[in-house]
C-alpha cells in the first residue's frame, strides 16, 4: 500500500487496444456461453442466499441433522454409518470402521454444540461416543481436541469407548489422536446418498440435501458445474479478451466507490475536490475499489499547496518534499480509507522523504502528540525507513467493523466514513496540525 500510485486506477486508459464495434456485438448479442454463465451465477441456493456457507455452526447444524437417524429426512442411520466408516477407515484404536458397519445405529443420539463440542454422537447400545470437531474456516486451538477428549472420558468414567473425528475443509492434521475426514469426502458421501436414495426421499429433503452438496462442493472445488463454468469462462476470455479487458477497466465500480462519490458529492475522476465532515474540510485525491486517499485541508495549508504546470505535473520549483514526488499525492504525509473483508479503517502515514534529518524532524514533531491515539514504531526513526504509519492500530476508533451486507450498501459505507472522520476530527486533525506547524517552523521550509 505504501508505494501505491492510486491514480493508475482512476480514469487512466491503460491500453490503446480498443475493441471494435463488431467485437463488442459478437461478445454481447445472443452469446449462449454468456447466458450459460449467467444462469449458473443466478442459480437459486437458499444456503447461499442466507449467507451461511462460511458459518461453521450452520454446517454443524445441517450435518447434525443428516447424522441423526431419528430426524425427519427419512435416511435412518444411512448417513451416520457412511460418515463414521469413512472417517474411521485405517484407524487402529478404539472403534473401527468394520465395527460401525456391522451394527445398527438407530439408537444413536446426536447433539450439536454440546459442551462446546461441535457435534457429539452417543451410541448407548454399543457404549460408543464420537467427538466431531468441525473446521470450515478456522484452525484448531492449542490442546482443543485433547481437552474435549479429556472432558468426555471423565463424563463417561471409562464406560464408553471414545473416538475423535476431525472434519476439515483443508489439509490440516489434528493435534490429538483424532481420525480425519475432509469436506471433499462429505461431498462424495452426499453424492452417493442422493444417487442411492433418490426414489425414497421426499422432494423437499432431496432438494435441500442437494443445495448443501452444492454449497460444500463450491467450498472445496468439487462442484462439477462450477468446474465447467470456470473452463467456459477461460474459453470466453480467450475469444473476447480485448472486449472483456476494456469492460473491466472502464466499467467496473463498487459500492465503496459509490459511497466515496456520495461523501465528496462529486465525480470520482476529478481530483483535488473538497468535502466537509462536522465543519472540518478535507481534500479528496483519488479512489479505487477499496481505497480512498485524502488529507485535511488544514494540513495542506500548513505544508503548502503544490504548484502544477499546464500538463498537471508537479512543478519542481521550490519543491521541498524531495523523495515524495512519486508517492501518493506528493506530500510528506497522507491519509486513506481502506476497505477489507472485515472492516473499514483510516490510515495515516509519513512518507519517503529523501532527507533523513527532515523525516526524523517530522516524526519527532508528530510523536509529541500525547493523546494516546498517535503511535509510531521504533523503526520509523531508523535511517532508510520510508513509510511510517502513525495512527495507533489498537487504540481509538480508527476502524469500523463491516459485514457482508454493508459491503453491498453504499449508504452504510458512507455512514462509516462519516463516523470514522468525526472521531478523526476530534482526536487527530488539530493535534497533527500543531505538529506540522512545529515541523515547518523548525525546518523553515518555504511554502510552495
Amino acid at each position: 500500500m505504501n508505494s501505491l500510485d492510486i491514480k493508475t486506477t482512476q480514469g487512466r486508459i491503460l491500453s490503446d487496444n480498443f475493441p471494435s464495434k463488431n467485437e463488442i456485438e459478437n461478445f454481447i448479442i445472443n452469446n449462449s456461453n454468456i447466458s450459460n454463465i449467467e444462469a449458473h451465477l443466478n442459480k437459486f441456493n437458499p444456503i447461499r442466499v442466507m449467507q451461511m456457507e462460511n458459518m461453521e455452526i450452520r454446517h454443524s447444524a445441517i450435518l447434525g441433522w443428516l447424522l441423526n437417524p431419528m430426524e425427519n429426512h427419512g435416511l435412518g442411520d444411512w448417513f451416520l454409518k457412511a460418515f463414521l466408516t469413512e472417517a474411521l477407515k485405517g484407524v487402529s484404536y478404539n472403534t473401527s470402521a468394520l465395527e460401525v458397519q456391522s451394527v445398527n445405529l438407530m439408537d444413536a443420539n446426536v447433539y450439536v454444540e454440546w459442551n462446546n463440542i461441535d457435534i457429539f454422537i452417543e451410541v448407548p447400545n454399543q457404549k460408543w461416543a464420537f467427538i466431531i470437531e468441525n473446521k470450515i474456516e478456522a484452525s484448531q486451538s492449542h490442546n482443543q481436541l485433547k481437552n474435549y477428549r479429556t472432558f468426555v472420558e471423565e463424563y463417561y468414567k471409562g464406560e464408553f469407548k471414545i473416538s475423535g473425528v476431525f472434519l476439515t475443509l483443508y489439509d490440516e492434521s489434528p493435534d490429538d489422536d483424532y481420525s480425519t475426514i475432509r469436506y471433499s469426502n462429505v461431498y462424495e458421501l452426499i453424492e452417493m446418498l442422493l444417487h442411492q436414495n433418490k426414489d425414497t426421499l421426499s422432494e423437499k429433503v432431496y432438494n435441500f440435501i442437494g443445495y448443501y452438496q452444492e454449497t460444500i462442493g463450491r467450498k472445496c472445488g468439487m462442484d462439477s458445474e462450477l468446474v465447467d463454468m470456470k473452463n467456459l469462462a477461460k474459453q470466453i476470455y480467450r475469444e473476447h479478451k480485448s472486449v472483456i479487458d476494456f469492460i473491466y477497466e472502464h466499467g467496473k465500480s463498487t459500492q465503496f466507490q459509490y459511497a466515496v462519490s456520495q461523501l465528496i458529492d462529486g465525480e470520482l475522476d476529478k481530483n483535488n475536490q473538497s468535502f466537509s465532515i462536522s465543519k472540518v474540510k478535507y481534500r479528496y485525491f483519488a479512489s479505487n475499489q477499496n481505497v480512498m486517499s485524502f488529507l485535511p485541508e488544514k494540513w495542506i495549508d500548513i505544508l503548502g499547496e503544490l504548484n502544477h504546470d499546464q500538463k498537471g505535473n508537479i512543478s519542481t520549483n521550490a519543491y521541498p518534499w524531495s523523495g515524495c514526488e512519486k508517492w501518493w499525492w506528493k506530500y510528506p504525509v497522507i491519509c486513506w480509507f481502506e476497505l477489507n473483508e472485515k472492516s473499514i479503517r483510516i490510515h495515516a502515514e509519513v512518507g519517503p522523504l529523501s532527507s533523513f534529518d527532515l523525516r526524523k524532524k517530522l516524526i519527532n514533531c508528530i510523536e509529541k502528540v500525547n493523546t494516546g491515539k498517535i503511535k509510531l514504531s521504533d523503526k520509523s526513526k531508523v535511517e532508510g525507513a520510508k513509510y511510517s504509519k502513525f495512527l495507533a492500530q489498537n487504540k481509538g476508533k480508527f476502524s469500523s467493523k463491516i459485514n457482508e451486507n454493508d459491503t453491498h450498501d453504499a449508504e452504510a459505507i458512507k455512514t462509516k466514513f462519516e463516523t470514522l472522520l468525526t472521531y478523526f476530527n476530534e482526536h487527530v486533525v488539530e493535534q497533527i496540525s500543531e505538529s506540522l506547524n512545529d515541523f515547518i517552523q523548525e525546518t523553515n521550509s518555504p511554502k510552495l
